[in-house]
């Protein structure tokens, strides 16, 4: 569903200038809008922008393409992304393909990634799976530098993920909870 934002929520207060005029939202809850830039640093996309400019990026739950966008206008244009989304939007770029399913292939044929942003919703709920020992096992096969997990608050992904990567930080956005983690933090955890 897109939504009309209320006038006094699409502009900087004080100011003509537009924060964001469009939002796609399931149940409620946002999904994306444009611009993505507008609220940068407010909402999950923004804090799923690595720290630095990866060669190749695996994004799990694609969608309309925020998370790259953002990349992209932070860290240039000349990104590797991959997206992955079993309800490709037209026009996006992304593959259809069931993410559990991907990264199973992925890891079977030798693919590797140095970032990988997980970002599995179905309308308000997140995919159960994300939250298993099993995925995390398979992000780790294809997985060389950095995980990023947006989950909702109460999911058990940092506890299940701190047993086969190095916890670094999370983030709270809403009933959002966003978490990051370095594969090489965790050398004494097996790669299969």
């Amino acid at each position: 569903e897109v939504v009309d934002i209320p006038e006094d929520l699409r502009k900087i207060p004080g100011s003509d200038r537009v924060v964001f005029n469009r939002v796609y939202s399931v149940n409620g809850v946002t999904q994306s809008f444009w611009p993505v830039e507008g609220l940068f640093g407010f909402t999950s996309h923004a804090h799923m922008v690595p720290p630095y400019a990866p060669l190749r990026t695996l994004i799990l739950g694609y969608g309309e393409g925020q998370v790259a966008w953002l990349m992209r206008v932070v860290w240039g244009t000349r990104i590797d992304v991959v997206g992955i989304d079993s309800l490709v939007i037209s026009g996006s770029g992304a593959l259809s393909f069931d993410a559990l399913s991907y990264v199973k292939v992925a890891g079977v044929s030798g693919e590797n990634f140095d970032y990988i942003c997980v970002d599995l919703w179905v309308g308000d709920l997140g995919c159960d799976f994300v939250a298993t020992v099993e995925f995390a096992k398979l992000l780790r096969v294809i997985g060389t530098n950095l995980i990023c997990v947006n989950t909702y608050v109460g999911s058990m992904v940092k506890e299940i993920y701190s047993d086969y990567f190095e916890y670094l930080r999370e983030v709270v956005v809403g009933k959002n909870l966003v978490l990051w983690f370095r594969v090489n933090g965790k050398e004494e955890a097996e790669k299969t």
